[in-house]
């Protein structure tokens, strides 16, 4: 691999996710990628123009007592502690694509085994004891 591009393992590193959830990303087209065979196997290319690095914010530490202000100015609520890491959203998107994959598969495997089955059992005879 060049360094243009990552592994799946290194994607995951940098977002912070699983492998399995980057490869639900990557089959459901939400993050670019190209599968190359590699000796036996087939490996999943990304890159690295298409990973972008979490933001990594410092932790707000509470700003000193504001002056009081007059009575007619709104009450701005302070801004909540923002903790660096993938946002939830991307990992239930991901999570998400994958069980598709996954229900689709499965209607797939059981109407083929159903088929299987039928083909099987219609070769035998009716009169079995």
């Amino acid at each position: 691999m060049t360094d243009d591009y990552l592994t799946v393992d290194e994607v995951a590193r940098l977002r912070q996710i699983t492998p399995a959830a980057v490869r639900a990303q990557l089959r459901a087209g939400t993050l670019a990628g190209d599968q190359v065979l590699q000796g036996q196997r087939t490996v999943w290319r990304i890159p690295a123009s298409a990973v972008r690095r979490p933001e990594v914010e410092p932790v707000r530490r509470p700003s000193p007592a504001p002056s009081p202000a007059p009575s007619s100015a709104p009450v701005v609520p302070p801004e909540p502690v923002v903790r660096s890491g993938p946002a939830p959203s991307a990992r239930v998107e991901a999570l998400e694509a994958e069980v598709l994959r996954l229900r689709r598969q499965l209607a797939a495997l059981s109407d083929a085994h159903r088929r299987l089955l039928d083909t099987v059992t219609a070769g035998l005879p009716d009169d079995r004891v």
